[in-house]
């Protein structure tokens, strides 16, 4: 009988335990008061993107490999954002920005098997693709892998905030099927500006300006009467 008693007691012991983890929830109040004012953001570095995006590209899940994230965006103005990599079944990569607060995937770019991310762009960088509405803006396109951050400049106002840069080398590149380092840019400010209003600056080094990319040279309708391209 002494092996039911020490059954019985492991039972027992086992209870108390699970009661006091569900009891405390296995931190304290003001820890999970914490995690609900701070969600994280739901983007990972590396890791798949198709979970968190509610339309979701069907080459995101079907092709060769699942599309990453080459960056994801730690700013409020659109927390949960990421520029998003996949490989293409006939060789190749694609890049395209998704943005949380719209829900959206925009300026998808796939450059073939060898070809250069930047060979259409005039400067070393280019706005590969610009749409705005009532009340946001978005631009995204590439940039040489030697640029190390880029910032936008609206109404002669630097802006940092809703601008991503994605470095692409090494396991990265190789994991989309691109076949060279490549630098690609998305920016999204939450009010409409016209395609002129908004510049991209380049920077290496940490500090040294290499200029401008390309600006978007496409017809677009205007903003709604009234907007502002002054930050606020």
């Amino acid at each position: 009988m002494w092996w039911r008693k020490g059954l019985l007691l492991s039972w027992i012991l086992l209870a108390a335990v699970g009661a006091a983890l569900v009891g405390c929830g296995g931190s304290s109040g003001e820890d999970v008061t914490a995690a609900k004012a701070r969600p994280p953001a739901p983007c990972r570095f590396g890791g798949r993107v198709a979970p968190h995006v509610p339309d979701v590209p069907v080459i995101w899940t079907r092709g060769p490999r699942p599309a990453i994230a080459l960056t994801c965006e730690p700013d409020k103005v659109d927390l949960g954002s990421s520029i998003v990599g996949y490989p293409t079944k006939r060789g190749g990569s694609c890049v395209a920005f998704y943005s949380a607060p719209l829900e959206e995937v925009f300026g998808a770019q796939c450059e073939p098997r060898g070809s250069k991310w930047t060979h259409l762009c005039s400067r070393p960088g280019c706005v590969h693709y610009f749409q705005h509405g009532a009340n946001y803006t978005t631009l995204v396109g590439p940039v040489p892998a030697r640029v190390s951050g880029v910032w936008a400049s609206i109404g002669g106002k630097q802006v940092f905030e809703g601008v991503m840069l994605a470095t692409v080398h090494g396991k990265l590149m190789h994991a989309i099927g691109a076949k060279e380092p490549f630098g690609f840019f998305s920016v999204y400010i939450p009010r409409c500006l016209e395609p002129s209003e908004v510049q991209l600056h380049m920077v290496t080094g940490g500090s040294k300006q290499i200029g401008l990319a390309d600006e978007w040279d496409v017809e677009e309708a205007k903003c709604p009467p009234g907007h502002s391209a002054n930050p606020s």
